[in-house]
């Protein structure tokens, strides 16, 4: 089988509490870090928004012996197509990068452009898509770094949001009351988690936290 191309790969060396690498793989899935110290723990996490693993983290300590197990993933939405760059107003962050201000659409799956008008979708912001109730799927692209607070507050059908490898920051009650959520896998880059992110997200029995997250 071919591997998967431009899938983000973080490594957190549990010894030293710090990310020590990240990178995507190659066109056939290849991704290498040469730098391990024998006998330390690490956390490998691996993220994309197009994939779902069988694994998306896996602990192994370093030894001359050991090899990263091959993980393998599930291509998720086949033919979906970026979501009208007319159904979202945005405002503009500095002179390449805007924030999306709010959706005016009615699908129920949204895959919010990379790219509008020649500017980086870099953030969502507050409220964006609060109560839009017939969202079932999100899709985040690379670039995104930023939810802000209350963007997807109940929105009571949301079964699957799909984060970018560079969201880094979720804002306070950003899925407060998105009941249909049933799982999450964070993006290894993400720091911070705000007050009430998935307060009342009664789907939720699990949620695991990468170790990038130093606010909550």
């Amino acid at each position: 089988n071919n591997g998967i191309k431009g899938v983000f790969v973080s490594i957190y060396d549990c010894n030293r509490l710090k990310t020590v690498y990240t990178g995507y793989s190659d066109e056939g899935g290849v991704w290498s870090y040469d730098e391990a110290v024998e006998g330390n723990t690490y956390k490998v996490y691996y993220t994309h928004v197009l994939y779902k693993f069988e694994k998306n983290v896996i602990q192994i300590t370093a030894s001359q012996e050991n090899e990263i197990e091959t993980v393998r993933g599930t291509r998720l939405y086949n033919g979906l197509e970026e979501s009208d760059a007319e159904d979202f107003t945005y405002a503009t962050l500095n002179g390449s990068a805007i924030k999306i201000t709010a959706y005016s659409g009615n699908s129920d799956t949204v895959v919010i452009p990379a790219n509008i008008d020649g500017y980086t979708v870099q953030e969502l912001g507050d409220n964006v898509f609060k109560n839009k109730i017939a969202i079932k799927c999100v899709i985040l692209p690379e670039g995104m770094n930023k939810i802000g607070s209350g963007c997807f507050y109940g929105c009571t059908a949301l079964e699957d949001i799909r984060f970018s490898s560079t969201v880094s920051n979720i804002g306070n009650s950003a899925f407060e009351s998105c009941k249909k959520l049933t799982q999450i896998e964070f993006p290894a880059k993400l720091t911070g988690i705000g007050s009430h992110a998935f307060y009342n997200c009664t789907g939720l029995t699990k949620l695991e936290i990468p170790d990038s997250v130093n606010a909550i």
